[in-house]
């Protein structure tokens, strides 16, 4: 599951950071909901975990953190 979501989902958020890295805030939360969906997704719904640790568990970078890294 994780290769999956590193390979699709990533992916075309990296792919786009060029489009949308520096529009407005509004817009990059659309995609981190989008995103924080698919983490949770990855660790099943009996996953009592917060989001933040999700994240620190798979070592995924957020979306503005991606940002960031590429830009």
């Amino acid at each position: 599951m994780l290769t999956v979501h590193r390979s699709l989902v990533e992916s075309i958020l990296n792919y786009g950071i060029t489009a949308w890295g520096l529009a407005s805030d509004y817009k990059i939360e659309k995609l981190q909901r989008l995103q924080d969906k698919c983490v949770k997704t990855l660790r099943g719904k009996n996953s009592n975990l917060p989001t933040e640790q999700i994240y620190e568990t798979l070592e995924l970078l957020k979306v503005k953190s991606s940002v960031k890294y590429q830009v």
